[in-house]
């Protein structure tokens, strides 16, 4: 039996910051049911949709769309934005609030603070310079937390 969907299943209500190399062929998931976000692990088979490949021209950092909504795949435009605050979970049909916030990691980080020296936490947890923010949030409706401690020490975020 064939499924057929017309919409893919919004995977998220953020872009995804992903390290790339030049020339390194990857294949972006298109369905949206992919567990290996944003990239596609071949859950859309018995459905109308086909990965997109992808092949940068130099290394760096890019933002990807997960809501597969954009415009200008596999890159985020910001089409997550108008989507409203109820998406459907991946796969189950079920729909809940979002957003929410990417694991960075289960177990705290150690952290060595100066008193005084503002520093700005991450609250989406796609920051690669976890627990700091490196606006890794910008087009969501995350924003970093401020955070200035009162004493030189190591804290537990």
């Amino acid at each position: 039996d064939t499924v057929k969907s017309a919409k893919p299943v919004i995977a998220a209500k953020v872009p995804i910051a992903v390290d790339v190399k030049a020339g390194e062929d990857r294949f972006w998931c298109t369905c949206g049911m992919s567990k290996n976000q944003p990239w596609c692990d071949g859950s859309h088979k018995g459905t109308e949709f086909k990965p997109l490949k992808y092949t940068p021209n130099e290394d760096g950092t890019v933002y990807l769309c997960q809501c597969k909504l954009t415009k200008k795949p596999p890159f985020c435009d910001g089409s997550h934005k108008s989507i409203g605050d109820v998406e459907e979970v991946a796969g189950t049909g079920d729909t809940v609030k979002s957003a929410k916030p990417v694991i960075a990691a289960k177990v705290p980080i150690a952290v060595d603070v100066k008193a005084g020296e503002d520093r700005f936490w991450c609250t989406c947890g796609m920051s690669k310079n976890q627990p700091w923010c490196d606006g890794s949030h910008k087009g969501t409706e995350f924003k970093p937390l401020k955070y200035t401690p009162n004493e030189d020490g190591t804290v537990y975020l």
